[in-house]
């Protein structure tokens, strides 16, 4: 099971600068359905597309997860005025649920080689994937 955002404050005081925050917006019969084709499939070959991860953003560092309410209620108010209708049942599951528990799924770090590895070697994280910035020649 996932944590909550309010679970995982202690540790996201610990990383570098956050930028994206992906959240659990996902219906029972959708985690069924993405459960069922990872049995079916090669766990490799199935995955969620960046089109199905919905989230919010951050443009500044926070020191308190009140911090990011602003966000997260934007995050909604964008759900609820979408003409999606994969939109509309992600707002119509989220929009009772306070950002203290809100269930998060992953995060964007930005970080240098050495702070990316200290995240690496955290026992709380289960998987990452990774980026790169190399020098133009």
């Amino acid at each position: 099971m996932y944590r909550t955002a309010g679970a995982y404050f202690e540790l996201f005081m610990q990383l570098p600068e956050m930028t994206w925050f992906w959240i659990d917006t996902y219906s029972s019969e959708q985690l069924n359905e993405f459960q069922q084709e990872a049995k079916e499939n090669d766990w490799s070959s199935t995955f969620i597309s960046e089109k199905d991860a919905l989230g919010f953003s951050i443009n500044t560092p926070y020191i308190s997860i009140h911090d990011l309410d602003g966000e997260y209620e934007q995050f909604l108010d964008l759900l609820q005025m979408s003409i999606s209708p994969d939109h509309q049942n992600a707002f119509n599951k989220m929009k009772d649920i306070k950002l203290e528990d809100v269930e998060i799924l992953g995060v964007v770090v930005y970080g240098t080689k050495d702070e990316l590895k200290e995240i690496l070697e955290n026992p709380i994280i289960k998987a990452t994937s990774l980026g790169g910035v190399i020098e133009n020649y």
